[in-house]
């Protein structure tokens, strides 16, 4: 529990509504190794998240691969899908609270 306003004003905006961080995890986990995610990356076109080794050893043991691995959604980039790829510190960071 805070002690003080700042205290409170630090504390992640779920953590003040009572929300449990465990209730989160589905949102937290990466869907290839089922941890939670370590260094979160996230797919531009479909907003799906992993891991950022995860979804780049996924694309390049899958070559072949134009589509996200958890919710199926094509690349627009043809044969280059981690360019669509990017860091989401803002999700690593609720991840690491």
């Amino acid at each position: 529990e805070p002690r003080t306003a700042a205290e409170l004003m630090t504390m992640p905006k779920y953590a003040r509504q009572g929300i449990k961080k465990s209730e989160l995890d589905p949102f937290l986990k990466c869907s290839i190794c089922t941890g939670y995610f370590r260094d979160a990356h996230t797919i531009n076109e479909c907003l799906c998240s992993f891991c950022k080794a995860c979804i780049y050893n996924y694309f390049l043991l899958n070559p072949k691969a134009a589509h996200c691995p958890k919710c199926k959604s094509p690349s627009s980039l043809g044969g280059k899908p981690l360019k669509s790829v990017i860091s989401d510190q803002a999700l690593q960071k609720i991840v690491d609270l």
